[in-house]
């Protein structure tokens, strides 16, 4: 129990990190929440949770489209 609350702790700040980096337009937060909501999607998967599944992976596939924005600004 303790071991999933520290690391859906960790998984937050990092997503928080990512999305503060996304609102700044730096080149490493597409990368970084490229892979964490990657892994949220697959959670979701392994949980059988479709609107988990449709969040993750519709947030990834914006950001995917986007990842010209990001490169432009390095």
């Amino acid at each position: 129990m303790v071991v999933a609350l520290i690391g859906a702790t960790v998984y937050m700040i990092a997503m928080y990190v990512a999305l503060y980096g996304l609102w700044k337009v730096e080149p490493w937060a597409w990368s970084l929440s490229s892979v964490l909501f990657l892994i949220g999607g697959v959670l979701s998967l392994v949980d059988f949770s479709i609107l988990g599944l449709v969040y993750h992976f519709g947030i990834l596939w914006y950001i995917y489209s986007k990842r010209e924005y990001y490169s432009k600004h390095r």
